[in-house]
């Protein structure tokens, strides 16, 4: 039983490091996507899309 449980921890931690990076290669991702997404609606002619990417600037990420 002890064994059973110690392998389940040392997968917990290899599973909660995989999460963590996966989160950080996401939210590096997301940024990079919304860099070139609010880049693109800052050129539209149209005003209504460049007030709603400020707006979306403004809110925080998290």
């Amino acid at each position: 039983m002890t064994v059973h449980r110690k392998e389940k921890t040392g997968f917990r931690i290899v599973f909660l490091r995989l999460r963590t990076i996966g989160a950080i290669l996401m939210e590096e991702i997301i940024t990079r996507i919304y860099g070139l997404v609010s880049a693109a609606l800052s050129e539209a002619p149209t005003p209504t899309l460049g007030s709603i990417c400020v707006i979306q600037e403004q809110a925080p990420l998290h």
